[in-house]
């Protein structure tokens, strides 16, 4: 299975949906892997159900800082973003959907990612440069952060740990994703400052692990996890881990319960908001709305 670029995970029978929900995965993490637990991957197993005029994609890159068996993607966070905007702009195109909205779920890196790419949509729109890429940056409505290290991460070293332990079984670590999580980089805080500037047009929700993970502890402390904004929402995720506070195996778990009901807070506050979006969306998804889909 193809584990990098956008998969389809579901999208209405009809092909027509009302918005797109992208899961974007974190550090050493995998497109399906990642949401997965007991078999069951929650973005396409469980999601439907709740959001049935949803199309619901994976989008997965190369973000090992030591793999086993190939090298390690000598990429950066900026690269990894342009090919999130391109390779989302491909198969909007290919759905003729480039005007749904988007709604992002991302895990630890995924959110940096995912920053970095609405930055440069917002700069492509803003410049008149790409007006397909940009139509990226108008067209999110919202984010949901999961375990992303905006202040970078106080366990980096571990990372920089396995990156050595890497080099001497003759493995090539990802130095530029490294850096990218020393506490404060300078990549990190030029990046937060430009998503400062951009952050108010969308519904953000950060959300923290409140477990440790055994024999290494903390990952991401809520301090790092967490956006400043008065608009900005927070939570912790109860009983989970950084790995698992984005793996459910049933409906009834209460991570599961928190991310769908801001998903559908999002997409309320979008409905309320825009009096266009009322002949095409219903906000609890429960009845299929009898109006405007995308194409």
């Amino acid at each position: 299975m193809n584990t990098l670029n956008p998969a389809i995970l579901y999208q209405p029978k009809d092909g027509h949906a009302a918005v797109d929900i992208v899961f974007v995965h974190g550090l050493g993490g995998d497109s399906y892997k990642t949401w997965t637990e007991e078999e069951c991957c929650w973005p396409r197993d469980l999601l439907r159900d709740d959001f049935p005029d949803a199309r619901i994609m994976t989008w997965g890159y190369d973000s090992s800082v030591a793999k086993l068996q190939e090298p390690s993607s000598q990429t950066s966070i900026f690269s990894n973003a342009e090919s999130l905007l391109n390779s989302l702009a491909r198969v909007r195109d290919g759905l003729n959907g480039n005007e749904c909205p988007i709604i992002f779920v991302c895990h630890s890196l995924g959110g940096l990612v995912t920053k970095q790419a609405l930055i440069r949509a917002s700069e492509y729109l803003h410049n008149s440069q790409d007006y397909r890429l940009g139509s990226l940056f108008t067209c999110t409505i919202g984010i949901i952060f999961m375990g992303t290290p905006h202040r970078g991460s106080d366990k980096t070293p571990l990372g920089h740990i396995a990156a050595a332990t890497a080099k001497v079984m003759l493995r090539q670590p990802s130095r530029k994703l490294l850096k990218v999580l020393e506490k404060d980089s300078d990549i990190l805080e030029h990046q937060r400052r430009s998503f400062d500037s951009i952050k108010e047009r969308f519904f953000i929700v950060c959300l923290s692990e409140s477990l440790p993970m055994k024999h290494v502890g903390m990952i991401v402390p809520e301090w790092s996890a967490t956006l400043d904004g008065f608009k900005v929402k927070h939570e912790t995720v109860p009983g989970k881990d950084h790995r698992g506070m984005v793996r459910f195996a049933r409906k009834t778990e209460e991570g599961y319960r928190i991310v769908t009901s801001y998903l559908k807070a999002c997409l309320k506050e979008c409905w309320d908001e825009n009096e266009t979006s009322k002949s095409w969306f219903c906000y609890e998804s429960i009845v299929k709305p009898p109006g405007r889909h995308c194409h």
